[in-house]
């Protein structure tokens, strides 16, 4: 039920989202047929599309692969143009009201050429400013990622250690835009950092292993001193996440599964931990388990705790 009541609230929002779109760029711009029509049957199809990738996934994998960028654009076009738009109105709004405010009286009401004027500058700026910002952000997102760079202090960590470094690489979604040559570039990007522990937090795939295995296949070549680590994330759990676990393993990275393990030699080592995903308990043999993880542990040695989700911090405090 809960489940129900989520996807009803999605779809509503969706349909609310696009109802708005078409009102204020084609209802209220009065456009004339047939652009009226065509316009609407393009929003309806904008609307659609990012349903349609992934009902089409197993059935018609083709046509799901090729409506993955066009649906994705078309979804960032139309989120920005709500936001802008959204935006727009909120101003006249409050500039209505503060001129009522001010006088005392309503403002007179804009002619209807007026009104369709101003609605079709708006919108038409709204529209060419989410091309823009959609165009940058697409061209941003094929390039391969730059590396962050953060330092910490550990103060359980042994001096030996000092200068220690991790490479994190999460959330790469690989599917229906990301593929093998992009997954290689970050792959060799983070080869090139020559980390000492690289670990992997989740949310990697948006597929099954039969899909997307030659795409992912260059992770196996990740490579740093003491090793590659994984932990699930959600959409492991929407893609397969038993094969996937077993597909990791096969490429020798370790999974992580409500464990820790020692990294370092006896006389200069921390505790590396990792739990399955906050939201995995609804699949058979998954869940989080903090107190397998971290329960037990000798507290003077530091450990670094490997989680998809950063909620998992609150809980995690008491170990």
């Amino acid at each position: 039920m809960p489940q129900v009541v989520l996807i009803a609230l999605s779809i509503s929002v969706q349909v609310g989202l696009y109802y708005y779109l078409w009102r204020r760029l084609i209802r209220d711009t009065q456009i004339v047929q047939p652009w009226r029509r065509r316009l609407s049957v393009a929003l309806v199809l904008v609307a659609i599309s990012v349903p349609m990738v992934f009902f089409t996934r197993h059935a018609l994998p083709a046509l799901s692969k090729g409506m993955g960028w066009p649906a994705f654009l078309g979804l960032a076009l139309a989120g920005l143009s709500f936001s802008l738009l959204l935006m727009i109105d909120a101003t006249r709004v409050l500039h209505w009201f503060g001129k009522l405010a001010i006088t005392r009286r309503r403002p007179e009401p804009l002619s209807m050429e007026r009104r369709a004027f101003m609605h079709r500058v708006a919108g038409g700026g709204a529209v060419l400013s989410a091309v823009t910002l959609a165009g940058k952000g697409a061209v941003d997102a094929l390039k391969t990622p730059a590396i962050a760079r953060r330092s910490f202090r550990l103060e359980r960590l042994p001096a030996s250690m000092d200068g220690f470094t991790i490479l994190q690489i999460t959330d790469l979604h690989i599917g229906n835009t990301i593929e093998e040559s992009f997954v290689r570039g970050v792959v060799d990007a983070a080869n090139a950092a020559n980390a000492d522990l690289i670990v992997l937090t989740g949310d990697f795939v948006d597929g099954s292993v039969a899909e997307l295995a030659r795409h992912a296949a260059p992770i196996g070549e990740l490579r740093a001193a003491h090793g590659v680590y994984f932990v699930t994330g959600n959409h492991e759990y929407y893609s397969g996440v038993d094969e996937w676990i077993d597909y990791w393993r096969s490429l020798g990275i370790r999974v992580l599964r409500n464990e820790r393990v020692s990294i370092g030699d006896a006389s200069a080592s921390f505790d590396l931990a990792g739990v399955d995903d906050l939201r995995s308990g609804k699949y058979p043999g998954h869940g989080p388990d903090l107190n397998k993880a971290l329960g037990g542990r000798d507290p003077d040695r530091e450990v670094v705790l490997l989680a998809h989700q950063p909620m998992h911090i609150f809980e995690s405090q008491k170990y």
